[in-house]
């Protein structure tokens, strides 16, 4: 089995970036009267669920290649993708989600400033060993949340996000540690 080069994939990949995340992004933001993009069928490839996957391997496999990015940098330009992205939320009255531009960007700088760094405290561990059942499960929640208005009846919106973002993330790390009790979904979920 030939394994693709980087010079093989990165175009690819950006083809793929302003497909299922710029496109989509300026729709959002500036909806014309007419829908479009869309017209190419990608879903093979996994849509931005397969771009995140891809992403994440080649992050991994050139990852001596971004050491060279300083953690300050990198905590830097997270933040300030985080910064742009909830006030688009805030002020945009658009509701960021996986194929808004910045999230992979910001993503790739959140995994530099952490890949390092040693955690001295157990929760810290406990949810790295859970983050893949928390990112697999966190979609139920979200749903449920949704679906029964759960959050409807406060006011403010900046609060709403907050909470939704809090509670989101408990549920989900709550069900996964439970979830560990069980033999089988144990080798699935957790490292």
């Amino acid at each position: 089995m030939k394994i693709m080069r980087a010079q093989e994939v990165i175009p690819l990949l950006l083809i793929s970036y302003i497909y299922f995340f710029i496109v989509p992004t300026i729709y959002h933001l500036k909806p014309s009267p007419e829908q479009w993009g869309g017209c190419l069928d990608l879903n093979f490839s996994g849509g931005i669920y397969g771009f995140y996957l891809i992403f994440g391997y080649l992050i991994k496999r050139f990852e001596d290649k971004i050491n060279g990015i300083s953690k300050n940098m990198a905590l830097s330009l997270s933040l300030i993708t985080i910064l742009i992205m909830t006030m688009t939320q805030l002020y945009r009255s658009y509701h960021v989600w996986y194929d808004f531009c910045l999230l992979p960007i910001a993503s790739i700088f959140i995994f530099i400033y952490f890949k390092d760094l040693k955690f001295q405290f157990s929760l810290a561990s406990r949810i790295s060993d859970c983050a893949f059942g928390i990112y697999l499960i966190h979609a139920l929640f979200v749903a449920v949340i949704l679906k029964y208005r759960l959050l409807h009846s406060i006011a403010v919106d900046e609060l709403r996000i907050i909470i939704f973002t809090i509670l989101l993330f408990v549920l989900s790390f709550v069900s996964v540690i439970l979830i560990k009790k069980l033999p089988y979904l144990n080798k699935l979920l957790v490292r």
